[in-house]
């Protein structure tokens, strides 16, 4: 039905519907003429059954009495009984018999129950009619259409019932006529009582022949009609091709010279009748109007979206999903002249389904198969960094269609990132050599004292004073060296990026682990999974934990365990890092001042006081909060709370 042009459609579906109206009426005409005739056939049956009713009514009231007046002995004289006055049935097909009508086929019957004449028995049919007149004694009559002997019939029966006058012949046998018992024998025709169901009489015409001549008419009439809408169909088909199916077909022809060469410019149409399909043709026009400025303005967008990419200065192209490529910026084609490997090699475009080995052609055979974008960083021979982007392109059944591949050089950025881990480095070193010059300057100031003080009190013992010489020497030595660690105690500038605090613990654990257990200090990690990310300085932060978790270690004597739990406060939007010990904790009264610069509660030599302050500065540099609880003799736990990043700002882990 698809193939079919559109005025046969439309022709074929009204000349169905005609069909259909059409098939109706042949249903009505059917229906009607046969009502008709059963209804010809019920009045026809009813002149016949008026008639026998006037027959025997003369017989009864009229005929019988008289001949019963003229022959007194009739009683009396056994031969005096004469069937052709005194019986109605038998006057009745008399009658019939006489009257020849030949032309009206019909059969006319009288049968009763038990009858003296055979002829008039009860067959099946008419046994059947009789038991509805018995079940229903106010039935008057029944008609109704027959089979028999595969013909079809109507009949039209009414019940008899037994009345005063028949008694005479049907009732007592002792009363009945000496003749009529001479004749038929006594068994038969009698013991009836007044108003007994008797039998039936009926008429029955026969319908082939109007039957026939229904079908006939039918069959007439379908022929015509099937005619009728052949003809029609034809004369909508020819209407429908020469007024709408012509300009339809014109309005498709323009539509596929523009959709193959874009003619525009001749491809209005001309309006030859303000009618429906010139409405159309004027929507045509004006969409062709509209297309006319789409177009131009398509290819206007178009030069300047090419000298926007061009002016890209990363490489940038779009390709396809067997590796040819589509478009390409001017820095991309001279990548291509220059053999770079990192874009899209020209001897490439040659392989089929991307099976040349180069990273390009990895990378969108593995985004073919991931249907995921890809960001990979590549190094070069001259150590050269760069970026290499893959962006999926997909239909609407999310199948990869094309691909965007962009390039970017890192090369400075990395060199750069370089540059500030290793200031980062010496910034640690500067910070930890910080903290070696106030633990041993002290000791080495003391040294120097006492050297003094020996040299003065053994100023006559020469070999003493040589030895307290290179005491001093040697002291004086390592005091330049504190004097030249202290170089590297400048602060250092805080780089933030962003990180999971998770991998922050895992990373500096794997530095002290291993130095606890051998002290019997054992560390339990409770690391939530999926935890948001920070942002933050990744060695400032291992700086904190490194500051606390020795803290923990140094208040724990011999046996004990240190508890790192990590969390997320979905409602503060905030990650949460909990370090707890079971050392032997800080006095209530010192509590207040841990987090001051210089305040230990260690005994001397053993502590700066500056590993809680410093990691109290750098919490708080980062926007977030550090909280100290602790019971003497318990364990203390410290909990530090960090902003969390927002969901779009967050970047894979």
């Amino acid at each position: 039905m698809r193939n079919i042009q559109l005025s046969t459609r439309f022709a074929l579906v009204t000349g169905g519907i005609c069909g259909l109206v059409y098939l109706l009426f042949v249903l009505l005409s059917y229906n009607y003429l046969k009502e008709q005739t059963l209804h010809v056939g019920s009045e026809k049956a009813h002149i016949i059954l008026d008639i026998m009713n006037g027959i025997d009514a003369y017989i009864n009231q009229t005929l019988r009495p008289r001949i019963i007046n003229l022959m007194p002995d009739i009683q009396e004289n056994p031969h005096a009984f004469i069937p052709e006055i005194l019986s109605t049935t038998k006057i009745k097909n008399i009658v019939l018999e006489k009257a020849k009508l030949e032309n009206f086929q019909f059969t006319y019957k009288r049968m009763s129950i038990n009858p003296r004449n055979k002829d008039n028995s009860l067959n099946e049919l008419y046994a059947e009619i009789l038991t509805i007149f018995q079940k229903n004694k106010d039935l008057n009559e029944w008609q109704g259409i027959k089979s028999i002997d595969k013909h079809k019939f109507f009949i039209l029966a009414k019940p008899i019932y037994i009345k005063e006058n028949c008694l005479r012949c049907h009732g007592d046998i002792n009363q009945a006529p000496v003749g009529l018992i001479a004749k038929y024998g006594s068994q038969v025709g009698f013991g009836f009582k007044l108003n007994d169901l008797m039998g039936l009489e009926a008429v029955s015409i026969s319908m082939d022949v109007i039957w026939n001549q229904i079908i006939q008419t039918i069959i007439n009439i379908c022929t015509i009609g099937i005619i009728i809408i052949v003809l029609l169909f034809i004369a909508i088909e020819g209407s429908f091709i020469r007024l709408v199916g012509h300009p339809l077909k014109k309005i498709a022809q323009h539509f596929t010279n523009i959709s193959q060469n874009m003619l525009l410019d001749t491809a209005t149409l001309k309006i030859k009748k303000h009618d429906e399909i010139g409405e159309l043709i004027q929507s045509f026009n004006i969409m062709i109007e509209n297309l006319k400025q789409a177009y131009e303005n398509i290819k206007s967008n178009a030069t300047i979206l090419q000298t926007i990419i061009n002016g890209i200065s990363d490489p940038l192209a779009l390709i396809g999903k067997d590796c040819n490529m589509i478009a390409a910026n001017n820095t991309y084609q001279e990548w291509l002249s220059k053999n770079k490997k990192m874009v899209l090699n020209i001897m490439e475009k040659e392989q089929q389904n991307c099976n040349a080995e180069t990273i390009t052609c990895q990378k969108i055979k593995e985004l073919l198969n991931n249907k995921e974008e890809i960001i990979e960083k590549y190094k070069t021979e001259n150590d050269e960094y760069y970026l290499i982007h893959l962006y999926p392109i997909k239909n609407n059944q999310n199948e990869v269609v094309k691909i965007v591949h962009y390039i970017q050089d890192i090369t400075k950025q990395r060199r750069l990132e370089l540059q500030m881990a290793h200031a980062e480095k010496m910034a640690i070193i500067g910070q930890m050599a910080a903290g070696f010059a106030h633990e041993i300057n002290n000791p080495l100031s003391i040294i120097q004292c006492y050297t003094k003080l020996l040299m003065k009190k053994f100023l006559n013992d020469q070999e003493t004073i040589n030895d307290l010489k290179i005491i001093e020497k040697h002291t004086n030595s390592s005091k330049n060296i504190v004097e030249n660690l202290l170089y590297f105690s400048r602060h250092k500038k805080t780089i933030y990026e962003q990180i999971d605090i998770n991998k922050i613990i895992l990373e500096t654990l794997s530095i002290i682990k291993k130095q606890f257990e051998k002290k019997n200090i054992f560390i339990t990690n409770r690391l939530q999974e999926d935890i948001p990310m920070i942002y933050g300085d990744r060695e400032k932060l291992k700086q904190v934990l490194l500051n606390i978790l020795i803290n923990a270690e140094q208040a724990i004597s011999g046996h004990g365990e240190i508890t790192i739990t990590t969390g997320f406060d979905e409602d503060r939007n905030e990650v949460s890092v909990s370090i707890k010990d079971t050392g032997c904790g800080i006095p209530e009264q010192h509590l207040m001042h841990v987090f001051e610069p210089f305040f230990t509660t260690k005994p001397p030599g053993e502590g700066t006081g500056l590993g809680l302050f410093v990691s109290y500065d750098i919490i708080h540099e980062h926007n977030g909060d550090i909280i100290l609880k602790s019971t003497e003799h318990q364990g203390t736990e410290i909990f530090i709370t960090l902003p969390a990043l927002m969901p779009e700002n967050q970047i894979d882990k």
